[in-house]
């Protein structure tokens, strides 16, 4: 499990550090975060190999500093605060646990936010992407893929030492591509390869297809002359002429240079903006996670709240109908409840449920949910819009008095 955490930090800190780096050289001041990338993953798998000891799990964080070496600087420092912070709150929660759907779900959406980087060389910054983000990003694709595969086997596959291995030995690959990567030999290498391919296979057909284009454009406008037995004439037609000399289009403009108060406001303000989208980022990355079982939690017989049709996909967008609109809020009120950390068993019931929110959360909501909810769920009983509208008040008021990460 704590090879599974380490390459779940590699992770969510590759996709950080991928804008951070880059934000870095935009400002002027580069900073280079592999050697911090592999510390801050190597303290967090260490963290969760540890997390039965009460004081010990704090251990491995003493190697946050030693990142301060290699990424010296205030820009350094700065970029470094989110991911200590990251990695002190999950051992101070004992957020270690992690499941497949949300990292499934995680992956999908990093995937969204690495597409600006295809962008970002058609206004000259190809080089610089190569350069810094290429790395992060193998990182971050090749450790997502290996993660999900992990996550797929059994918990007592994860602690086979053959699964341990294999899996490293992997991991040390996928270090070593983003190593191979860095090295501008080998970007050019890889350039020059691509350019041959390109050359060779890529634009003979392309030529191919514009040549058969253009001859069947010329064969439409032939017929089209055809059919309509218009004559062309050419006529002359007197186009002006224009001394750029003594007439220019365009006269001489000043060039006004922004103020060094106005750019210091900008850089200032931009800042403020990459901080908060620093906080919001690894916040959501700990709401997904929920804390370590601190007992056996198994019941004698499976209840039917948890439960779902198989293949059966929950709405993203709450029902219309009371009956679904009722359900589909008791899975906003688990969401929630995953979110601060209360960890659900599969064999949960209303009762268990109800009695496990009440420890972090709002206990008055939570019984109206739960009344309405049992109803709803196990009987035929008619639902009506006001029963409805009492569980989404209740769901409205147990996530406005959520308390925050």
């Amino acid at each position: 499990m704590s090879l599974c955490f380490g390459i779940k930090i590699l992770c969510d800190l590759s996709l950080y550090f991928i804008y951070a780096q880059l934000i870095c050289h935009w400002l002027g001041a580069p900073v280079d975060a592999r050697g911090a990338l592999a510390l801050l993953a190597l303290a967090g798998g260490l963290s969760c190999l540890l997390r039965s000891r009460e004081k010990l799990r704090f251990l491995p964080l003493a190697l946050v500093p030693a990142c301060l070496w290699l990424m010296p600087g205030v820009a350094g420092a700065a970029v470094l605060l989110a991911p200590a912070a990251y990695l002190a709150v999950t051992a101070a929660r004992r957020l270690y646990r992690i499941e497949h759907g949300d990292c499934c779900d995680a992956f999908r959406r990093g995937c969204v936010l690495l597409l600006p980087l295809l962008v970002l060389p058609m206004f000259g910054l190809g080089g610089l992407v190569a350069r810094v983000a290429l790395p992060m990003a193998i990182v971050y694709l090749s450790c997502g893929v290996l993660l999900l595969r992990m996550l797929r086997h059994e918990p007592a596959v994860l602690s086979q030492p053959r699964f341990i291995a294999l899996n490293s030995l992997m991991l040390a690959l996928v270090l070593a591509a983003a190593a191979a990567f860095s090295s501008p030999v080998f970007l050019g290498a890889v350039g020059a390869g691509f350019g041959w391919l390109y050359r060779n296979l890529v634009m003979p057909p392309l030529m191919l297809l514009g040549y058969v284009a253009a001859g069947f454009m010329w064969v439409c406008m032939q017929a089209i002359q055809w059919l309509s037995r218009g004559k062309i004439e050419n006529g002359e037609s007197e186009i002006p002429q224009i001394d750029m000399q003594n007439e220019p289009l365009f006269g001489e403009n000043e060039v006004v240079e922004t103020p060094e108060f106005l750019q210091a406001l900008f850089t200032t303000l931009f800042i403020v903006i990459c901080a908060v989208a620093a906080w919001w980022f690894f916040r959501r990355l700990l709401g997904r996670r929920a804390r370590e079982e601190s007992g056996p939690a198994v019941a004698e017989t499976r209840g039917l709240a948890d439960a779902s049709p198989r293949g059966e996909r929950p709405p993203r967008l709450r029902p219309r109908d009371p009956r679904g609109a009722v359900r589909w809020d008791y899975r906003r009120f688990l969401m929630l409840c995953r979110r601060v950390g209360i960890v659900m068993p599969r064999a949960a019931t209303t009762e268990t449920a109800a009695e496990l929110g009440r420890q972090d959360l709002p206990g008055q909501p939570i019984e109206e949910l739960s009344e309405v909810y049992r109803v709803a769920r196990y009987s035929e009983h008619e639902i009506t819009r006001e029963m409805a509208d009492k569980t989404h008040s209740a769901v409205r008021e147990i996530r406005r008095r959520i308390p925050k990460v």
